[in-house]
This record gives structure tokens, C-alpha cells and sequence, in this order.
């Protein structure tokens, strides 16, 4: 809605909630996230670009300016180099299905397929920030841009670190007869969203982003085995208090 007021470039950090009953070692009910949207994008490639940028520069700032504790910790942050690879479907089926993953054409991965193709990605290319980009439309909610000559497949991007995805994003719809053709094609109240699609009626810019969550990011970066471990006081489904 920012994007749609004329807001070109919006970064907000902050808290996020969820409600799932998630009992495993990458969520929290609670947790930090840094949200990025811009407009005046070409295509999802400018989402990487910026995603890359922000990443080398966190990663600098930590090098910098917390030695003690990486000292601490005995872990030591290096600077990846850029532009991380990546990867599309349906190209990604073909690698998973060279090491004896085989998903079914047409749907979504999972955690395990994360895992192969960063196994896959240090050996190669001896990176561990890589991209996904293109996933099925399917699996995605109505806002996300379809590749227009392709279809079936979405402008939609997850960047992994070491096996976790560690973000979602992607390019955003903009055209106001697409969003209603595309809430209708998910079977949803058109009347329902009209609070989110009148806008679009006045025209919004190409636009797009992702959401990077903090905590997550942190428990790859020191490899821990619980994000939990590196939250002062997280938040799970059995944990409100304190």
C-alpha cells in the first residue's frame, strides 16, 4: 500500500507473529525480520541484487564490529561473492533428480531439496548463499507475478544459506485486471480483497521485495542447531512467558 502512495523504497525492521503450531529447530512464534520493497524494478533480478547488497554489508558490519564475540563463539564470517548463483525451475527438478531427489513436475520442493542443492552449490560454485527463483504458481498466493510466457511459473524468489531458506520474495503483480483475473484463479472473494486491490485501480509501479528473518539468518550464520539458542527469550507455541 506504501509502494501504491508513492513510497519508492521501503525498509522496515521489526517484529513478526505467527500462529502455527511450529515445534522445530528454524521458527519462532515471535521474531525479527528486515521487510524490503521498492518500486521501478525491472524484474525479480533487481530483488537479488538488492538482497545480495544487504547481506554483504551486514556481513562487513559483523566482521567489523563484533570480533569479541566471534572470538567468543570460535566462528570466524566470511564475504561471499557476488552475484550468489541461481537457480530456476523447472532446471531445478533436473539437479535434485541427480542426486535422487525426484519431485513431481509441476510442485513445490522441501526442506530436504534445500539441503541437496546447497550441498550441491558449495561443491560447484563454493558459495553458501545461492537463489531459487521461478517456483510453481500454484504454490503461491494470487499477489505474485507470473512469468507471462510462461505461466505455470511465478517471479518468486527464496534465497538460501547454508541448507535454510532464509527468505521469501519476489516480484508483485502491478496490473489491477491481472490481481482480479489471479484472485479468481485461487478460488478467493474478490469482494472480500477489495480493500488491497482498489488501489491498483489508479495504477502502481513495477515492484517487488522479500523478507529476511533475522534470528534465522543468525543461527546459520553461527551455526547453531536451534534458532532458539541465539534469541534471548523466544517465543515457541508451549512459550508466551516470559
Amino acid at each position: 500500500m506504501l509502494i501504491a502512495a508513492g513510497f519508492d523504497k521501503i525498509y522496515d525492521l521489526g517484529p513478526n507473529w505467527r500462529a502455527e503450531p511450529s515445534h522445530t529447530p528454524r521458527h519462532l512464534c515471535e521474531y525479527r525480520a528486515c521487510a524490503v520493497e521498492f518500486a521501478f524494478m525491472v524484474n525479480e533480478s533487481d530483488i537479488m541484487r538488492v538482497e545480495e547488497d544487504l547481506i554483504i554489508a551486514a556481513l562487513k558490519t559483523v566482521r567489523k564490529e563484533c570480533q569479541k564475540e566471534l572470538c567468543l563463539l570460535g566462528k570466524e564470517v566470511s564475504i561471499p561473492r557476488t552475484p550468489f548463483p541461481e537457480f530456476k525451475f523447472p532446471k531445478v527438478y533436473d539437479i535434485l533428480e541427480e542426486f535422487g531427489k525426484r519431485i513431481e513436475y509441476g510442485e513445490d520442493y522441501d526442506k530436504e531439496s534445500e539441503i541437496i542443492l546447497s550441498k550441491y552449490v558449495k561443491e560447484k560454485y563454493g558459495n553458501d548463499f545461492f537463489f531459487v527463483n521461478r517456483f510453481p504458481y500454484k504454490v503461491k498466493p494470487f499477489y505474485v507475478m507470473k512469468v507471462d510466457e510462461e505461466p505455470q511459473w511465478a517471479r518468486s524468489v527464496d534465497m538460501i544459506y547454508k541448507g535454510l531458506e532464509q527468505s521469501s520474495g519476489g516480484q508483485r503483480e502491478h496490473r489491477y485486471e491481472i490481481i482480479i483475473q489471479q484472485i479468481k484463479e485461487k478460488q478467493m472473494n474478490v469482494n472480500s480483497l477489495e480493500w488491497f486491490t482498489k488501489f491498483f485501480k489508479y495504477g502502481v509501479p513495477p515492484h517487488g521485495g522479500f523478507c529476511l528473518g533475522i534470528e534465522r539468518f543468525v543461527k546459520q550464520l553461527l551455526d547453531l542447531k536451534n534458532i532458539r539458542e541465539g534469541v534471548l527469550f523466544p517465543r515457541a507455541p508451549e512459550r508466551l512467558l516470559p
